[in-house]
């Protein structure tokens, strides 16, 4: 992919948007932050979901500038093909256990798996190859964090190997807080595979993501400086999921606020709003395996505006804007993705996600958001119109773009100057 491109004149860039990201990014300490469904997560048409989606081809380009080293990655545990079988490419999470001893719920960072009945090798993640290669400290990350949701009422320990050495153990506390458990020392030289194995009903958890990090004792081993990257994206993820406060069983609020860890807030945030951002459920839309019946309703205009605003007001909450800056709004540099639709599917004809409102309605509500929260907008719909699968962009019968619709949205992020 280039490594320079002219600002597209379907993306708008109010002044001062990218404070945040600038100042960061000069000082190679920022991270990173996507938000989204499977647009975002490559699925279903791109054929390397790691390497070849957007959210990737944007870190690749950013870790290849001189100057530039790598702080770490997140990924939420939907990168696995037990979350959606259309994933492509090689993937961090996998599940071991049947289908009987897990189900899908929903009061994480997204919907995640819990054990609910003993069961060997509930799941594992094995760590990626380190992005820059040999200009890394080892071929692959040295440490590891994952971050974890300690359901209420549950006991006893969460039990886990590393690559198949002897069990240990973390306490539960069955507060129903969100904690992390931290790897350490792992092999470095080739993958580590972190197995989180046999876990009595009573002690259930849920894994929520996997950080990984290049030095051998977590973040705090270094680089201190450095980008990080984290990966918030789950196919069928409304944004009413992202944007809950209702405490059940956490106001994500609370950590989207935080900005105690860069998985939860970063200086630069890219919202994808695929048309599962639109999606409003009424119950869980998974079990293992199976997709029930669900209602699934189009949101409200005004109350698709104001999760959108929530979000952006969580991530700016409570930090300054950089040294300079004098804009109280621009703490957090924040980006607005819209893809290409096929008209066929999603258009201003036919309607967006089975709404009653159209799909320029949402582009109104995204364009006029832009320039509220002074954030950046890029518009696929407005660059290509109709005409995405005949640009090899998408198929004229699914929203899911293919590679060249990644790389086509990955050029038009970076005509933005990120």
């Amino acid at each position: 992919m280039p490594r320079a491109f002219a600002a597209a004149p379907w993306g708008i860039q109010p002044s001062g948007w990218s404070d945040a990201w600038e100042a960061a990014k000069g000082s190679n300490n920022a991270t990173v932050v996507g938000f989204g469904t499977s647009q975002l997560q490559a699925a279903i048409n791109c054929t390397d979901c790691m390497n070849l989606g957007y959210f990737p081809l944007l870190r690749k380009n950013i870790l290849g500038r001189s100057g530039t080293t790598w702080k770490g990655d997140s990924y939420p545990i939907s990168y696995s093909t037990a979350w959606l079988a259309q994933l492509l490419g090689t993937l961090p999470w996998s599940m071991d256990t049947t289908p009987s001893a897990v189900q899908w719920v929903g009061p994480g960072f997204g919907y995640s798996w819990i054990a609910t009945t003993g069961s060997p090798n509930l799941c594992k993640f094995t760590t990626p190859a380190n992005p820059l290669g040999a200009g890394a400290p080892t071929p692959y990350p040295q440490s590891a964090r994952c971050w974890i949701w300690d359901p209420s009422g549950a006991s006893g320990n969460v039990q886990y190997n590393i690559n198949g050495g002897a069990t240990q153990t973390a306490a539960l506390a069955g507060d129903g807080a969100f904690k992390t458990i931290v790897f350490n020392n792992l092999i470095g030289s080739a993958a580590s595979t972190i197995n989180f194995t046999s876990q009595p009903a009573s002690t259930y958890f849920m894994p929520i993501s996997m950080s990984v990090f290049p030095g051998p004792t977590g973040p705090a081993s270094g680089p201190g400086s450095g980008i990080f990257f984290t990966w918030w994206a789950w196919s069928a993820m409304p944004l009413h999921e992202f944007g809950r406060s209702d405490k059940t069983p956490a106001d994500r609020m609370i950590y989207w606020k935080s900005g105690s860890s860069p998985e939860f807030r970063g200086d630069l945030v890219i919202i994808d709003l695929g048309n599962d951002f639109n999606y409003y459920y009424t119950q869980n839309p998974k079990t293992i395996n199976s997709n029930p019946t669900m209602q699934v309703y189009g949101y409200p205009p005004t109350l698709f505006h104001n999760k959108l605003q929530q979000l952006a007001n969580a991530m700016r909450s409570g930090k300054p804007p950089p040294a300079g800056s004098g804009r109280l709004g621009n703490a957090v540099s924040l980006v607005l993705s819209l893809s290409p639709f096929p008209d066929g599917i999603y258009s201003d004809v036919t309607g967006f996600g089975g709404a009653p409102q159209n799909y320029e309605t949402y582009l109104d509500i995204a364009y006029n958001f832009a320039l509220d929260k002074n954030a950046a907008s890029i518009n696929g719909h407005l660059a290509v119109g109709g005409f995405g699968s005949a640009l090899q962009f998408e198929t004229s019968s699914d929203v899911h773009l293919k590679n060249d619709g990644h790389d086509f949205m990955a050029q038009q992020l970076l005509g933005l100057g990120i």
